[in-house]
Formats: structure tokens, sequence, C-alpha cells
């Protein structure tokens, strides 16, 4: 394992980041969709700058929330616990840009506006 760490330990690591993961992903979407909605902005067509700044924005808030776990659970210090999860959140940019693309293609919004009442 690259840090050190056994598996068993990491393998609790990662399954509190899969599961506190799946609440985020719902609530940060769900305030996203609201906060351009608000703006007057579409939730249909997003451009590939709106999906970046969705993605990092879910990481950043996510690794805020992580952050604090990761440096107890490893008994690590801040810079320790940041390089780590910056090492899991590499991946989840990625993942997370390409997921809520693909989201928004097998679901997509129907021409939803500031106006509409679908969000």
């Amino acid at each position: 394992m690259l840090t050190g760490e056994r598996t068993e330990h990491m393998g609790v690591l990662t399954i509190f980041f899969a599961v506190s993961a799946v609440f985020w992903n719902w609530g940060y979407n769900v305030l996203f969709d609201k906060a351009l909605l608000s703006r007057g902005c579409s939730l249909a067509d997003r451009p590939p700058s709106l999906r970046t700044l969705q993605a990092v924005g879910f990481e950043a808030g996510f690794m805020a929330f992580t952050l604090p776990f990761t440096m107890w659970w490893l008994e690590m210090n801040s810079l320790q616990a940041l390089v780590t999860d910056m090492g899991f959140s590499s991946f989840y940019v990625v993942y997370g840009y390409i997921y809520n693309w693909c989201y928004d293609k097998v679901f997509p919004y129907k021409s939803v506006s500031p106006n509409s009442k679908q969000a």
C-alpha cells in the first residue's frame, strides 16, 4: 500500500469515503442545480467549463468534510492527510465529471429553465 497502512485500515477509510460521497453527491448536486436556476441558467446542455466547476466544487467540499476524518483515522498531520485526500480526489474529480455528464445524457432535463417547476 502506498501509504504504509494496513489494507483493512485503508478499507474502512475507503468505505467511509464511498458512503459519505453518496450523500454528499446528492446534496451537492441539488444545491448546485438550485444555484444555477437562481442565477437564471438552464440545467440542460451544460458546457464543459460548468461541468468542470461542478466536479471541482464537489471535490473541494468533499475534501473539507473528509480531511478531519482522514487525519484522525490514519493519525496523520494535516499535510499528510491533505496529500492522501488529494490522491483519492484526483481519481474522483475525473469520475465525477464523467458520471454527471453521463447522468445528464441518460436522464436529460427537458429544457429546465429558471421559470419552470421541474427542479
